[in-house]
Formats: structure tokens, sequence, C-alpha cells
């Protein structure tokens, strides 16, 4: 079996939808997204004692470096997102560029602690997420859909992360799962944890990991009341929920109204007033994406209703950089 093939084997069995292009792989995360992956083998013995590996083509498009290394006849494979080779792991000489991947310890020769942590982290591959990439990718989603109504604004949002994370199970109301959050991006549903043979047993079915990928709320048309104060009771009240529930990344939808005699920029006030919550919460080293959709009223005290447009929604990153980054 060749080391391409043997990657595929390894892809296949973890449920990924993955393509042979020629000597390449490539794996289709969502809609229009699609991660390129470079395979490369080298065996350990046979290597120098620094066990350099010339990764120079893997800079020509690809996003992740898929490493064989046969180590006393055993595959060993490590992966490798294309933003995590940095300085600590290639060397550039001349027009080539190195990973050393090996080290001798008296006259034992050993993978390098620092490419260790990347020894089958498949997982990696739907898990490099980059919040910009999720804000204009959603932005453009509605931007093309162009839904009117609340609720099918509503439904196109949750459509948008059912269709780019195909990977996972995505709980929502579309389906009639929605747990915890308006959208919980995850690799099992909570019903699914245990199983019976129905007669006599139950048994646990242990997820690879509890923790979801990604949560998200959208409170785009709250019911809190139809005030400027009444439509941000309602925002910060899921903005709530994101800081309760254990998630890799988060994602909060929202609008909201200017008062009457308010200075500045009002959408720029409410992502600081949610920015200064997020610092005061347990979870403050979690970065947020904040998707802010304008609102308006027909009349004062009117349901909000929100328009999409590109000039409409903006988003913003806050975490622990000391203050709001708009994207």
């Amino acid at each position: 079996m060749s080391d391409l093939d043997k990657v595929l084997e390894k892809l296949n069995s973890q449920d990924f939808k993955v393509r042979k292009t020629g000597s390449d792989i490539e794996v289709i995360l969502g809609e229009g997204c699609i991660a390129k992956l470079k395979v490369q083998k080298t065996t350990l013995e046979s290597t120098n004692t620094n066990g350099s590996v010339d990764i120079t083509n893997f800079f020509n498009g690809y996003d992740f470096l898929i490493l064989v290394v046969v180590d006393n006849s055993v595959d060993r494979f490590f992966i490798f997102p294309r933003d995590n080779i940095n300085e600590d792991l290639k060397v550039e000489k001349k027009d080539k560029i190195y990973m050393y991947i090996a080290e001798k310890n008296g006259e034992v020769k050993h993978i390098k602690d620092i490419i260790l942590p990347y020894e089958n982290q498949w997982k990696l591959i739907v898990e490099s997420i980059e919040y910009k990439d999720i804000y204009y990718e959603l932005k453009k989603s509605l931007i093309k859909a162009h839904p009117i109504e609340t609720i099918n604004i509503t439904k196109a949002i949750k459509c948008f992360f059912i269709n780019n994370f195909i990977n996972y199970k995505v709980l929502s109301t579309v389906d009639k799962s929605e747990y915890l959050v308006d959208i919980m991006v995850t690799k099992y549903k909570p019903k699914d944890l245990i199983h019976s043979d129905k007669v006599s047993t139950l048994t646990i079915n242990h997820p690879l990991d509890y923790e979801p990928l990604l949560i998200v709320e959208s409170e785009i048309s709250p019911t809190s009341g139809t005030s400027a104060q009444g439509v941000m009771r309602g925002v910060v009240e899921d903005f709530n929920k994101l800081l309760l529930v254990s998630s890799k990344y988060k994602v909060m939808i929202f609008t909201s109204l200017k008062f009457e005699q308010e200075t500045g920029d009002h959408i720029e006030n409410r992502v600081e007033l949610l920015h200064q919550i997020h610092q005061k919460s347990p979870s403050k080293d979690k970065a947020i994406l904040l998707v802010h959709i304008k609102g308006s009223q027909k009349e004062s005290g009117h349901q909000v209703q929100v328009t999409i447009s590109d000039d409409n929604i903006c988003g913003y990153i806050i975490g622990n950089s000391g203050g709001a980054v708009r994207i």
C-alpha cells in the first residue's frame, strides 16, 4: 500500500470526506471549503542526525503536511497545519525549507519532543478554524441567499453551519436537535451517549472529545423588548450562554438599537459592553466572534427587523488581547 493510500485509509476510518487528486489528497470540510494535504514520507533510521526533511514544496498551496515517519518498521503519522510550521519547526537554507524531526540521545535516534504533539492529530484538519474565515463566509452566504424575513434569516444562519461542518453533528432546530445553545457543532448527539441491547445492559459510547467544536447564539429579533435597553437585555441573556457552555470556538450573532441621545458609534458601544462582560467571566481567555447585523424599527415600539446587506453586517473578535478587534 502506498503512503498516500495509508493516509486515505486513516482519513476514511474517521469519516472524513476525502478525494484523491493525483499525488495529493483533498479533505472536503464543507460547502466550498477544501483542505489540501501534502503527504511526505521519511525513515527515521535513514535520515541524518537531525532528521532533516525537505518540505519546500509544501508551501506551494497546501494547507496541511502529513508526515509519515517509519520508525523501526512502524508507520507513524504527524499532522501539521500550515500556520503551525513556524521558526521552531522549520529551517530555511538558500532556496530550500527543511523540518528537523530527530535528535540523538547517545547512540539512539528518536523523534524530537517538539514534533510529538502532532502525532495522530487528525482532528486538527477540521479544527483549524479562523474566526475571520467564519465571518467572511457567513457574510457572503447571507448576502447570496438574501433572506428578508427574520425566520428565514435565522434559518439561513443555521444552514450555513450545517453546510460548512459536514464532518460533525450540527445540533439546531433545523432537525429538532437543538441542545443548550442555538447551534452546537460536535462529534456526537447527547442521546447517543448510551447504547442498549434492549434486554439487560446499557453501555456508554464514549466520544473522542466531549467538548463541542463550536457553539453559536443568534439574537436578531429579541422578544425581551423593543427599546434599545430591551433589545440588549435579550442579547446579553443569550451571550451569557456562550460564557457558561464550554466550547473550542464561540460565535455571537446579534443586533442592537441606538438610544435617542447616545453619542458615538452605538454598535461599538454594544461590542465594548459584551467585551466587558466577557472579561469578568471564567472563560475570559476564550476568544469569541461577534457578528452584528444592523436592525431597525418601522416605528418606536415595533419589533426589530434586521436587513441583510454588505454594509449592515460587521464583525469583531473579543478575547484576552486587551480589547475588541474589528475584522
